[in-house]
């Protein structure tokens, strides 16, 4: 497994048929391929780097050690994987009967929560993603993502700048979700 002090990772997934999946936007504090580590399976993920990152290797037996003699280290661990548990579960809902506008909010406004800054013209999203790592994410054919981005602006919820997205208007987005 491996632990990330400093940067973002996008963890992703190469399904049967062949497509690259993008699981999530991993940054400081975050833990990934701990699941392989418990259950001893392949790891079947790769992770890409989306700025300068580091990151620590955790071996197995030492963790398993670590584990074992440490219980603060043991419910650390647990924590940190509950927390990907909820924020998994709250994705699949989120996405579950949800149109497309409501998955893109989701999206948009849990990148923000993340990782936005506050500027001028609005809060800027901290990570840069591609229309097509968007659409894996979502779930949804590239081209509806970019219909559904080209709206959004329409509207002047958001504005782009290649691979950057500023929300000039994040509570249209909670709107949508009804939140």
């Amino acid at each position: 497994g491996y632990c990330i002090p400093e940067g973002k990772l996008k963890p992703k997934k190469i399904t049967e048929d062949g497509k690259e999946t993008l699981l999530r936007i991993a940054g400081p504090g975050d833990l990934i391929g701990f699941q392989h580590i418990v259950n001893r399976g392949v790891n079947d993920v790769t992770a890409t780097a989306l700025e300068e990152t580091k990151i620590c290797f955790i071996d197995r037996t030492y963790l398993q050690i670590l584990v074992k003699d440490q219980s603060a280290c043991a419910m650390e661990l647990f924590s940190h994987l509950a927390e990907d548990m909820r924020a998994l579960q709250e994705r699949i809902n989120s996405f579950q009967n949800k149109s497309v506008r409501e998955r893109v909010a989701f999206l948009l406004l849990d990148l923000s929560a993340r990782y936005g800054v506050d500027t001028q013209e609005g809060r800027r999203l901290g990570v840069h993603l591609s229309r097509e790592e968007m659409a894996s994410m979502l779930g949804v054919a590239t081209e509806t993502l970019i219909r559904e981005i080209s709206m959004l602006k329409e509207e002047q919820v958001l504005e782009q700048e290649g691979k950057a997205i500023v929300l000039l208007n994040p509570k249209a987005l909670e709107k949508t979700l009804g939140t």
